[in-house]
């Protein structure tokens, strides 16, 4: 029999059941000539021919009936319906006349295949149904909806029902919903004491593997443990051996079985145990405080050959202190399997501090870990030495597969060391021959710091000895701070491991003497490092290499564009080589399309084939791509646009932002659009000026949203073209192709081109109010509003990333109030986290005030953002009665910023200010704070044209001068610029454009 992920939609079968049960079936009357008899027709349904049946009253069928054949099929049994499948008991009493109907599994004439599902309710009962095991066949593939309930307590029990097992003693594989039924199964009710009480609890025996305990909601379970000191149960010489369950009966997840612990240094071996061994955890909530002991667990200190399953729970401000083996679970574990297990904890309030210390469990070996996911714990080392994980400290000779660590909004995942000799990495501080597949991490909202000398960060694991990463999908920082320090993408130290089949898009940077970095590996003293795909922005290091940092390679490929150490390498590949490929993967970098990847249709880059990534819907008429806006769900789909659509004729040509209807905070478009390189025209919006604070853009606004599976699922907008865009709305609006996206800057805009003219409060020419990554976008129009007003961004919040994109045309911000507006030809405003990269732009810039200050600069208003590698050429004219900060790149750069290698290039900045007056040919002003000097913002390497003079004011960074005839190539291959897959130089407009333009 195959391995069973079981599913099928039992709940209405069952209820069909509880009307028709094996023992009710049809009824009929006597047969006139003998009425001692009844007729039991057999109908074989195409089968070979079987005759009727005279059977005693009260006689059985067992052994009377020939299995019929059928050419192509497999006989399974025979149902009381021909339009349900009710298998009949053949030890059931004949008492009255009735038809059997053959029940076949599908031939290939059909392509139907059934599977047969054997339910036995061990004592058990479902209402209606007097049997104790029950036959039931569905269709392959079918899926389980909801497991059934209806069962009660065994006859003159006080037991509990707690679930589905394989085994009859509840020890086989725990049966839950949703899975997918692909061969015969065997089902049993498993029945177990209920919990509800402190004292049930303390009452749990230890050392008996035949007990099973169900944990009921109870406040005093969840809440009072909380107050009182709790002392773990069982010890290494008596150690729980026993299962515990949820009680099944609780359907809400606010009544999951929660249990809350106290506990200080009373035991080496600190959790709801000390020690288990052979125990089983399944749907079970532990959390609370565990201070000073060297084994800290919520479930046990300790485990060994036991089994924590389908575990989903919140550790709410929840902590773990001091342990020298610690984690949510366990603090050490031999021969543990971990299944379907998300932890979630807010550790704002809370630590998790350890010498071996991981988000799930300090050192685990010859275990287990199967759909994993570890969301907002942030554990750190404790002392020298430490090894540092988001899901584990130390993983020794066990199995990783499908495993992931998240984090979004306030709620980070930062793992970390302050100590020498620490391994820090954000899926396991240090792997030692382990088998390590299907992993995925997250940018902005995880990394692996590790502080200190003699230490190693990396996405997946600060260290690595023997085994195999094959299949990871990485995207956190990393850093490595300290001497003889590496990070790496993916290691920070590799010794004899294969390294494989990676997507590596993770921030490397390493600071000290000694150290190394590289977009894989940091540093590799041996083993093969082959066939990843490094996609990073930038690697930082003492020694810094695309792929490694020190140590040999073979057959990886990065990116054209990467920045290693401010510099561009030769030999990397256009993203546009790759995009779409398969062929590529496979010919180029030999990956295993087998059993770890997939290329679905209009995916950039292949997937898991373990991810649920959603087959696409194709948009073909103005009126689909509107509907894509009637239902919250259908704004988290992916869309492929099919073809061009204008949209002049849809709706007496004005067009409502998708989503807009939609009276929910969820009205946000959270999927994909691929725009496949089509083109939408005429875009148009008329706002009303009563319409304030509305939004107005092709989407009202744009969002991510993060599955609690590994997979993760965030939003994009790609490869599209509107032409003729027109939006006039009013002060209090947000307008661009998207009017808002979250805070959570998960979201991506890429490759999209937009022309036409765009007026609003905040606006810009792709988003009014903008997080997440714009990549390779332009806006070509015209561009106006009250508020932040920028050719490309209006105003972002923090996480925005602006990189290979340009504006064109001309960017006004005019306020009659007493609010002055943030202005700039490619951004408005940009706050502390965000970053503008290889960006340009050639727009006039044109801000009024009657009052208020004004922050205007050629390539951003305001920031607190780095600005690097960046020009802009359009001049700039700044009109206030009050005050004013005016740059040619940057109008105010504010705390922590920094401004870098960027060129001024435009002739004019025209001032008319009251006030006083800030205007730099670069900045107009820089944040300074002797009190606070770490805060202080820092513009330098600059360039302006030296003819390019300022209209008043003091300059705040004039930069360096460049005479205009000196403006080529070579300049720009001077400050670092990537003049050779990033950039080419043309020579009519004598300036950079972009290679991809």
């Amino acid at each position: 029999m195959k391995r069973i992920f079981f599913a099928a939609t039992l709940l209405l079968v069952f209820s069909m059941l509880a009307a028709c049960s094996s023992n009710d079936v049809d009824t009929g009357a006597k047969d006139p000539e003998d009425t001692g008899t009844y007729t039991v027709t057999l109908n074989t349904t195409g089968g070979e021919d079987r005759a009727a049946l005279q059977v005693l009253a009260g006689d059985t069928l067992e052994g009377l009936i020939e299995n019929p054949t059928k050419e192509g099929f497999t006989f399974l049994g025979w149902s009381t319906s021909g339009e349900e499948i009710v298998y009949y008991d053949m030890s059931t009493p004949v008492t009255a006349a009735f038809t059997l109907y053959a029940v076949w599994s599908g031939g290939e004439d059909d392509g139907v295949e059934m599977y047969r599902l054997t339910v036995h309710l061990q004592g058990g009962a479902f209402r209606y149904v007097p049997v104790q095991t029950l036959y039931i066949d569905f269709k392959a593939g079918s899926l389980l909806k909801e497991l059934p309930r209806m069962n009660t307590k065994p006859d003159h029990s006080t037991l509990e029902f707690a679930g589905w097992n394989t085994s009859p003693d509840g020890r086989g594989e725990i049966i839950v919903q949703d899975s997918e039924l692909t061969g015969d199964l065997e089902i049993y009710a498993i029945y177990g004491e209920l919990i509800t009480t402190i004292d049930d609890l303390k009452a749990m025996t230890c050392n008996n593997s035949g007990v099973v305990y169900v944990i009921g909601y109870s406040d005093e379970l969840a809440d009072n443990l909380e107050d009182e000191e709790w002392v773990p149960l069982c010890s290494a010489s008596q150690p729980f051996k026993g299962a515990i369950y949820r009680n099944f009966e609780e359907s809400s997840e606010t009544d999951l079985g929660t249990i809350a612990l106290t506990i200080s240094a009373t035991s080496d071996h600190a959790g709801l145990f000390s020690y288990t061994d052979g125990a089983i955890f399944n749907e079970l909530t532990i959390s609370g405080t565990i201070t000073g002991a060297d084994y800290a667990g919520f479930f046990a200190g300790e485990m060994k050959d036991s089994r924590v399953e389908n575990i989903t729970y919140l550790l709410e401000y929840s902590t773990i202190n001091g342990a020298q083996y610690g984690g949510t679970i366990t603090g050490k574990g031999d021969n543990v399997t971990l299944l379907n297990i998300a932890v979630r904890a807010n550790t704002s309030s809370g630590s998790f501090t350890g010498k071996f210390i991981g988000g799930v469990a300090g050192w685990l070996e010859d275990s287990g870990i199967t759909d994993v996911s570890v969301h907002y714990v942030s554990p750190s080392g404790s002392e020298n030495g430490s090894c540092v994980g988001g899901i584990a400290g130390y993983l020794k000779d066990s199995v990783m597969d499908v495993a992931a660590v998240l984090g979004s909004g306030t709620f980070l995942t930062f793992v970390s060391s302050d100590f020498e000799d620490s391994y820090v990495g954000v899926i396991a501080g240090f792997l030692e021959n382990c088998e390590i597949k299907h992993i995925f991490t997250l940018d902005l909202f995880n990394s692996a710091t590790a502080n200190r000398d003699n230490s190693y960060a990396g996405s997946v694991a600060g260290g690595m000895q023997g085994g195999s990463i094959a299949g990871a999908r990485v995207a956190s920082p990393v850093y490595a701070y300290g001497d003889n320090s590496a990070a790496g993408g993916v290691v920070g130290k590799n010794t004899g491991a294969s390294i494989s089949d990676t997507i590596v898009r993770s921030t490397v940077y390493a600071q000290g003497s000694g150290n190394h970095a590289g977009g894989v590996v940091g540093v590799s003293e041996s083993g093969t490092v082959s066939g990843n795909l490094v996609l990073s922005d930038s690697i930082t290091g003492e020694t810094a290499g695309a792929i490694i940092g020190s140590g040999g390679e073979s057959g990886n490929v990065f990116v054209a564009g990467i920045s290693v150490n401010n510099v561009f390498p030769a030999g990397g590949t256009a993203a546009s080589a790759i995009r779409y490929n398969k062929d590529f993967f496979t010919d180029t970098l030999g990956w295993d399309f087998a059993s770890i990847w997939e290329m679905k249709d209009y995916y950039d880059y292949p997937t898991f084939i373990s991810d649920e990534a959603p087959d696409f819907i194709p948009i073909t008429t103005a009126e689909e791509l509107a509907a894509i806006g009637d239902s919250v769900d259908d704004l988290s789909k992916f869309y492929v646009l099919m073809n061009d659509l204008d949209l002049s004729t849809y709706n007496d040509g004005v067009w409502i932002p998708i989503g807009d209807e939609l009276s929910t905070y969820d009205a946000r478009f959270k999927g994909t659009f691929n725009g496949n390189g089509k083109t939408i025209r005429n875009l148009k919006i008329i706002g009303k000026e009563e319409d304030d604070s509305q939004y107005y853009a092709l989407f009202k606004a744009f969002g991510y949203t993060v599955s609690l599976s590994p997979i993760g699922h965030f939003g994009a907008i790609k490869d599209l073209i509107l032409e003729d865009v027109d939006i006039q709305s009013y002060s209090g609006s947000n307008a661009g192709l998207v009017a808002d996206t979250t805070s959570y800057g998960l979201d991506t805009i890429e490759r999209v081109h937009v022309t036409g003219n765009i007026s609003g409060g905040k606006a810009g020419g792709i988003t009014g109010y903008g997080y997440g990554k714009i990549i390779e976008c332009s806006f070509v129009g015209n561009v106006s509003g009250s508020s932040n007003v920028g050719g490309l961004v209006g105003d972002t919040g923090n996480n925005l990333y602006v990189s290979k994109s340009f504006s064109a045309g001309t960017v006004t911000a005019e306020t009659t109030n007493y609010s002055g507006p943030n202005c700039g030809g490619l951004i408005g405003g940009a706050s502390r986290t965000a970053t503008i990269k290889s960006c340009y732009s050639t727009s006039t810039v044109t801000a009024t005030a009657a009052r208020g200050i004004i922050n205007a600069g050629g390539l951003v208003g305001y920031t607190t953002a780095n600005v690097l590698s960046s020009y802009a050429t359009g001049d700039l004219s700044i009109t206030t009665p009050d005050n004013a900060c005016v740059g040619g790149i940057i109008g105010y750069l504010g705390t922590y910023a920094q401004a870098s290698n960027n060129v001024a290039l435009m002739s004019s900045i025209t001032t008319a200010i009251v006030g006083t007056a800030d205007v730099g040919r670069i900045v107009g002003d820089v944040f300074s704070s002797s009190s606070r000097p770490e805060r202080n913002a820092t513009s330098t390497g600059n360039y302006a044209l030296a003819t390019l003079a300022l209209g008043g004011g003091v300059d705040a960074d004039e930069g360096t001068d460049v005479a205009s005839e000196d403006i080529d190539e070579a300049f720009f291959r001077s400050l670092g610029w990537d003049m050779d897959y990033l950039w080419i130089f043309d020579t009519d407009s004598q300036r950079p454009v972009f290679r991809w333009q």
